[in-house]
């Protein structure tokens, strides 16, 4: 295994609650279908904890790399992006936030660009879509990644996520069918109990090394 698997992790409860970022469902192709809910990230919170950039990096790329060496490690697997922007203001894009999103997207351009099937932003507000071309000029993406990118507002949301993900592989929380243990947690259902989150949870929880986790 990738040697960032058996890394120490004592924050990864703490990112897990104020970084909310999940695979949850597959494409109609079959692919993994990651989401990330921009304005739901709580920067100020993580900083609190002890959580910091480098730190929030390592967890993201471990959690990649768990994706593609044990959820589904088939040569040529591949991965939709769904970064839903709902409540996102432009101070989330700012600081050692924007530092992460930056730096976060160059790693995954620079390792895994041939596993990116796509990149939707969805629930995006009207000063994002206004301000696209200000987004592209922050350097988020890649040109081949931008080629790759859609942007959806509230109104186009689920019929946007339909063209790539059948309705019952979409959570529940955008419109779809797609629930876990009988909906529990309702909106945060597919965040907290898909059957990849749930994998994830108990591979970096079994750890030694991660048994002291540091209270939420």
């Amino acid at each position: 295994r990738h040697p960032l698997l058996s890394k120490k992790n004592i924050h990864f409860n703490v990112m897990k609650e104020y970084y909310p970022m999940y695979i949850a469902g597959r494409t109609r192709k079959g692919d993994m279908v990651y989401y990330e809910e921009m304005g739901r990230i709580d920067m100020p919170k993580l900083q609190r904890k002890g959580v910091t950039v480098a730190s929030l990096l390592d967890h993201y790329e471990a959690s990649t790399i768990f994706a593609f060496e044990v959820l589904q490690p088939e040569e040529g697997a591949q991965m939709l992006s769904v970064f839903d922007a709902e409540g996102c203001s432009f101070k989330e894009l700012k600081g050692d936030a924007m530092k992460f999103m930056k730096t976060a997207s160059s790693k995954m351009q620079a390792n895994y660009a041939d596993r990116n099937c796509g990149v939707m932003i969805i629930n995006t507000p009207s000063w994002i879509a206004r301000g696209w071309k200000a987004l592209v000029k922050m350097r988020l993406f890649s040109k081949d990644t931008l080629e790759k990118t859609k942007v959806y507002s509230k109104e186009e949301t689920f019929k946007g996520l339909l063209e790539k993900v059948a309705e019952e592989e979409i959570p529940v929380k955008y419109g779809g069918k797609l629930c876990f243990r009988g909906g529990i947690g309702g909106e945060d259902n597919c965040r907290r109990w898909s059957t990849d989150e749930v994998r994830l949870r108990k591979w970096v929880l079994k750890q030694p090394q991660n048994a002291n986790q540091v209270p939420i």
